[in-house]
C-alpha cells in the first residue's frame, strides 16, 4: 500500500534531498592545465595519445576536455571525433553503473534498517516522530522501484550482475511475481557469460601450456644432440607433466630411455670388470654413474651396497693396522 505523503508539507523537500544523486550533465570545460597541455601538442596523433594517457588514469572528464578543445585545432580529423564518442559512451556506462551501485547501497541500508525501526515504534506507540520516520522511509523506498526497474532495463545487457541486484532489491521493497521471469532470464545470461569466460580462460591456458611444451621439447632436443641425455629427459618429463597426452613428448621419451639404458648397460659392465680386478672404489663410481642414467637398475644398486661394505671393512682393517703403539711398560724398581 502506497502512503500519501502530501499531508506532510515538509516531506517532499526531504525526499528531494534524499534523491540528490540525480544524473548531472558531464562538463568538459578545459582547465588552464589542459589548455597549456594543448598548446604543446603538435599533431592530432599526439593529441589522441595524451588524451588516452589521461583516460587510462581514470580521468574521463579531462580526457574529453582535451579532445574537444583540440578538435577545432585539427579540423576534419574523424579519429578525434570517434575517440570523443567512445569516451563519452564509456563514461555514460561507467556513470550509470556507479549511480546504480550508490542507489543499491542506500536502499539496502534503509531496507535492512526499517524492520528495526518498526520494532522500536511498536515499543513506543505514542511516538509520532518514529511513525513519521517510518512513513518517510517506506515512501522513499516505494518511489525508487521505478528507478530500480530502469536499472534492470538499462543494464541487463551491459552488466547483468548489477541488473540482477537491482531486480532483487525491487522485490525486497515490493514483492512482484512478474519479476521472476526476468530474474530467470538474467540468471541464464549470467551463466552463459561465466561459462564462456571459463571456456576462454581454459583455451588461453591451453595455448600457454602448448607454447611451454613446445619450448621444453625444443630444449630437450638440443640437449640430446649435445649428449646431455639426463637433462634432456628431465625437460621431456616436465613437458609430459604439462601435457600428458603429447605424442611428440612420448616419442622423445622412448628414444631417450633407450639411449640411457644403453649407456647405463655399458657403464654397468665396466663397473663389473673394475670390481673383478679389485678396483672397488672405481667400480662404485662407475656403477653410480650408471644408476643416474637408469635408476631402475636394482641389481646395480645392490652391487654398490656390497662394494661399499667391502670398502668399509678394508678401511677398518687399514685403520687398525696403522694404529700407533701404546706407551712402553717400565720395569719395576728394585
Amino acid at each position: 500500500m502506497k502512503v500519501d505523503i502530501t499531508h506532510f508539507k515538509w516531506l517532499p523537500l526531504l525526499l528531494g534531498l534524499l534523491q540528490g544523486c540525480s544524473m548531472l550533465p558531464i562538463s568538459t570545460q578545459p582547465s588552464k592545465a589542459i589548455l597549456a597541455q594543448l598548446d604543446a601538442v603538435e599533431s592530432s596523433e599526439q593529441l589522441q595519445q595524451q588524451a588516452k594517457a589521461i583516460h587510462d588514469r581514470g580521468d574521463w572528464i579531462n580526457a574529453l576536455a582535451l579532445l574537444e578543445a583540440g578538435r577545432d585545432r585539427f579540423p576534419g580529423e574523424s579519429e578525434i571525433t570517434q575517440q570523443i564518442q567512445a569516451y563519452r559512451l564509456e563514461w555514460d556506462q561507467q556513470s550509470l553503473m556507479l549511480q546504480n551501485q550508490l542507489l543499491l547501497i542506500e536502499l539496502r541500508r534503509l531496507v535492512d534498517s526499517l524492520p528495526l525501526l518498526e520494532q522500536l515504534a511498536e515499543g513506543a506507540p505514542g511516538n509520532q516522530l518514529l511513525k513519521t520516520r517510518i512513513l518517510i522511509w517506506r515512501s522513499y523506498l516505494e518511489s525508487k522501484i521505478a528507478d530500480l526497474n530502469v536499472c534492470v532495463r538499462q543494464l541487463e545487457q551491459v552488466n547483468p550482475w548489477l541488473a540482477r541486484r537491482c531486480l532483487r532489491m525491487a522485490h525486497r521493497i515490493e514483492p512482484d511475481t512478474a519479476n521472476e521471469e526476468i530474474l530467470q532470464g538474467l540468471n541464464r545470461r549470467i551463466l552463459a557469460i561465466e561459462q564462456n569466460a571459463k571456456r576462454r580462460a581454459a583455451e588461453r591456458t591451453q595455448r600457454i601450456r602448448a607454447g611451454r611444451v613446445e619450448e621444453l621439447l625444443a630444449a630437450a632436443e638440443e640437449e640430446r644432440q649435445q649428449g646431455a641425455l639426463v637433462e634432456a629427459k628431465a625437460k621431456v618429463d616436465e613437458a609430459l607433466r604439462e601435457d600428458p597426452h603429447n605424442f611428440e613428448a612420448h616419442s622423445q621419451l622412448v628414444d631417450l630411455q633407450q639411449r640411457l639404458q644403453q649407456q647405463a648397460e655399458v657403464l654397468s659392465r665396466l663397473g663389473d670388470r673394475l670390481y673383478r680386478s679389485q678396483q672397488t672404489g672405481a667400480a662404485v663410481a662407475v656403477w653410480e654413474a650408471a644408476l643416474r642414467l637408469d635408476p631402475e637398475r636394482k641389481a646395480v644398486e645392490d652391487r654398490i651396497q656390497r662394494a661399499r661394505t667391502v670398502l668399509q671393512k678394508l678401511d677398518a682393517i687399514r685403520t687398525s693396522t696403522e694404529a700407533p703403539p701404546g706407551p712402553a711398560i717400565q720395569a719395576p724398581a728394585e
